[in-house]
């Protein structure tokens, strides 16, 4: 019984430690995408007017 309680709290903790590293991911995908993004948008715009 306690050893299932520790897995489940190293499981969590784990989980914890995750969390920063994929809003440190999605952070840099968000920041590689971004300017493309804007780029498209702006050239869109310009072919419009």
């Amino acid at each position: 019984m306690k050893m299932l309680t520790s897995k489940g709290s190293i499981n969590y903790q784990r989980l914890i430690h995750r969390l920063p590293l994929l809003f440190v991911i999605a952070l840099i995908i968000v920041w590689s995408i971004g300017p493309i993004y804007w780029i498209v948008i702006t050239g869109l715009k310009n072919t419009k007017e």
